[in-house]
């Protein structure tokens, strides 16, 4: 990928799309093209206008008319946007969170091969991946969630699933990210990510946490990762979570660490009762004003395994690493949401 590159970034507004950008400046690619809902709501341009874009474009990713046209002249389309809801309201937000993941894919890749994109980098993420079983290898890239039943897994599944046949019949150059939960600086707004840190600050924890493993990852090795992919011969799904992921009990004890006001977990819940995590959370969350994070799209995977993958494949294709340290992304997090 030159320098000289034209470059649209997708959901430049978000937490990966944010630090995309940013990162994509420092290192150089000023030729970058932003798009988000509404390029005329400052709550969604100031802070990329801070950083010096100026080709910032409203984009519906639903509207395949419009993104092809936001498409004409891009060589690289890093496609970030989508909704990300562990949690919703209804069923009807569910449908629409659904619908979004799979008709911006369409449109994204249809805009893409009209225009002759040169490569796609297309954020996805390891809920697409199956659960890892007490004894069973941790999966890689080359396997899949069968038959999602939560709506955010079968959302990223299928959107994915949908990316890689359009790019095999329209002859699309697509490398496509798997990404751990995403943590560290520069997300403006809270994210159903930033919300399990803010939910264990607010002590939503304190009678008790799971032994269950958390893939986290920061952001700036997110897009690191992001980068790469453009910039190698990258084929095919990549892998962009921690080397080691930790239990829920590591990640109060590094946080109590990092500020000893924060509320430490009294018991380890068994993984026989985490069905009724749910309901005890949503209790939780009504009394200390904390976000949910035990809600049933996130403990029901987690009955049976964690979400564990292998990342060694990033490591070998991209040369890419993790370099920020749990405690620096966990602080970095924290900082931030007591800033907010």
């Amino acid at each position: 990928m030159n320098k000289d590159a034209k470059i649209l970034v997708t959901g430049g507004n978000g937490h990966v799309g944010f630090n995309l950008v940013r990162m994509l400046l420092d290192d150089g690619y000023v030729n970058l093209r932003v798009s988000v809902r509404d390029k005329d709501d400052p709550q969604k341009t100031a802070a990329l206008k801070a950083l010096g874009v100026s080709d910032i474009v409203s984009l519906e990713i639903r509207d395949a008319a419009r993104f092809e046209e936001v498409c004409r002249g891009i060589d690289y389309l890093f496609h970030v946007a989508a909704t990300y809801r562990f949690h919703t309201d209804s069923a009807t937000a569910d449908a629409e969170m659904i619908k979004d993941s799979l008709e911006g894919v369409r449109s994204a890749m249809s805009a893409a091969a009209k225009c002759g994109v040169r490569k796609v980098i297309l954020t996805s993420s390891i809920v697409t991946l199956p659960i890892a079983k007490n004894g069973e290898s941790i999966p890689d890239e080359t396997r899949w969630v069968e038959n999602p039943q939560i709506p955010y897994l079968k959302a990223k599944s299928e959107a994915e699933r949908l990316a890689w046949s359009m790019a095999d019949n329209l002859g699309i150059n697509l490398v496509s990210l798997l990404l751990g939960a995403v943590l560290g600086p520069g997300f403006g707004r809270g994210t159903q990510s930033t919300d399990y840190v803010l939910a264990i600050t607010k002590g939503s924890m304190r009678m008790g946490t799971i032994a269950a493993k958390f893939p986290v990852i920061d952001v700036r090795d997110i897009v690191r990762g992001h980068i790469l992919a453009a910039e190698k011969d990258a084929k095919g799904r990549y892998i962009l979570a921690t080397d080691n992921a930790p239990s829920f009990v590591e990640l109060i004890k590094i946080m109590r660490k990092i500020d000893p006001k924060v509320p430490g977990a009294l018991m380890i819940i068994p993984r026989l009762f985490y069905g009724v995590l749910p309901a005890f959370d949503w209790l939780t969350s009504r009394i200390l004003d904390a976000p949910r994070t035990a809600t049933r799209a996130m403990v029901s995977p987690m009955r049976s395994g964690d979400m564990l993958a292998d990342n060694s494949k990033s490591k070998r294709d991209l040369g890419w690493s993790q370099q920020y340290t749990l405690e620096q992304t966990l602080r970095d997090t924290m900082r931030e949401l007591k800033a907010a």
